[in-house]
């Protein structure tokens, strides 16, 4: 995560491309949550391609929810369990299905820097998220136990398992408080964040600095809203290096010699 802040920290500690003020801010990160399936029999949900399985029904609810199974010591170090009790939890490894609920976050954190120039990320997950990232782990534990799961490992301290479809409710009998959520996150965007209006945004439709020519920035901190889906396919495209205003923008630059020196940027 530390490094995907590295466009908004490069800008800020160089003091470049902020007219706007909006560098660093509108950090959004899809909020994660998983629960992890324990079955009768194995099924080596290990083996195959990663996310190989989405729900897409929810979509239009801010919810997406993917198969990802981890390995054995991502796992084991996120249990609520230690000695005896891990290990035999960790011994079901064959056994366990691993999904994950990305929420469409509504809120959003900031990027700033400290004195060092060191990148620093706030981001406080709002209510109807959390109450978002609940329900998604409750309809994951209920995909889970129609297709056969025994068990269902849930990312709450006060509820860290269940045991039937019937126990789903108690998901819902008192508030979940938002630290005892096991949450996690690999998707910041927004902090460059792309626009027509440069006094409400970073870079152009293009992706170029609205004050500095020729700086582009190609990454997922030009969203300017949250995906809500794996962004990895939409960054390639921003990145694509024969997009034509990239082209035709770095020939005029070069012929011109205003070229970025960026060994000159505080990196």
């Amino acid at each position: 995560m530390r490094r995907d802040s590295n466009s908004p920290s490069l800008l800020l500690r160089n003091r470049i491309a902020n007219s706007s003020g909006q560098v660093g801010r509108n950090f959004l990160c899809h909020p994660n949550a998983k629960a992890i399936a324990i079955y009768d029999q194995d099924v080596q949900a290990w083996k195959g391609t990663i996310q190989g399985y989405q729900v897409h029904e929810f979509f239009d609810e801010g919810l997406m929810m993917a198969t990802t199974m981890v390995p054995p010591g991502l796992i084991a170090m996120s249990l609520p369990y230690i000695g005896e009790q891990s290990m035999a939890m960790m011994e079901k490894y064959n056994r366990m299905v691993v999904c994950g609920v990305l929420v469409e976050d509504t809120g959003a954190g900031r990027v700033t820097v400290d004195l060092f120039g060191e990148a620093k990320m706030r981001y406080d997950l709002n209510d109807r998220d959390t109450a978002n990232m609940i329900r998604g782990v409750a309809l994951l534990a209920e995909i889970y136990f129609a297709s056969g799961a025994r068990e269902v490992l849930l990312p709450f301290a006060s509820l860290p398992s269940i045991g039937s479809v019937d126990e789903i409710k108690k998901i819902f009998s008192h508030p979940i408080p938002k630290n005892e959520i096991e949450c996690l996150t690999v998707h910041p965007m927004g902090t460059c964040r792309m626009g027509l209006d440069r006094k409400r945004s970073v870079v152009d439709s293009h992706g170029e600095s609205h004050d500095v020519p020729g700086l582009f920035v190609a990454d997922a901190s030009v969203f300017p809203s949250p995906i809500g889906v794996n962004p990895q396919v939409s960054i390639m495209a921003l990145a694509h290096p024969h997009r034509p205003a990239h082209s035709r923008t770095r020939g005029a630059l070069l012929h011109r010699g205003l070229t970025v020196n960026l060994d000159r940027l505080r990196r």
